[in-house]
């Protein structure tokens, strides 16, 4: 398999002497080096990582570079060694469907509130860790400190989300 991979997906084939006085490999580093400064230019020119990163800019690019490189596959422009070239056939299989617990939501919820009856008052920690988490100072300590004393992943969750919102990924398109 390592064999296939390295000579269909890397492109180390595509030339007679990869290493060839290491031409290939600088005309290959040369490339990506013109690539990332033209990109790096895209960003300085609108107004620099962050502002393009707000407007999605970079995210988009990501997007679109996956889009060609699924439909290069899917078009067998691009070789991928497992998907579509050198494919074993697959040994049927019986495919085993998920079945639903039906008390497995009434099991986590008794669970829980054994959890809640059972440990201290976790007010106070959690006070700390949102005094924190506003006024920037680190947050580690009360949260480790929440933790310890019982705080559910949700309690914690819900005092950053009311420091810091919901993040919201931009639309794309």
């Amino acid at each position: 398999r390592t064999q296939q991979i390295v000579a269909h997906e890397t492109g180390v084939a595509d030339t007679v002497d990869p290493l060839a006085g290491s031409y290939f490999v600088e005309a290959l580093t040369d490339e990506l080096e013109a690539r990332a400064t033209e990109l790096i230019g895209v960003i300085d020119g609108l107004g620099g990582a962050v502002t393009a990163i707000e407007a999605g800019v970079p995210q988009r690019w990501i997007a679109e570079s996956a889009y060609r490189s699924e439909m290069a596959v899917a078009n067998l422009t691009a070789v991928k060694v497992g998907v579509n070239a050198h494919v074993e056939e697959a040994e049927a299989t019986e495919l085993r469907l998920f079945e639903l617990d039906e008390m497995a939501r009434d099991r986590q919820l008794a669970r829980l509130d054994r959890h809640l009856a059972g440990r201290d008052d976790v007010s106070d920690a959690l006070a700390a860790l949102s005094r924190a988490a506003v006024s920037g100072q680190n947050v580690m300590e009360p949260l480790i400190e929440a933790a310890r004393r019982g705080a559910t992943l949700g309690e914690l969750s819900d005092v950053f989300r009311k420091a810091f919102g919901t993040h919201r990924e931009p639309s794309l398109w």
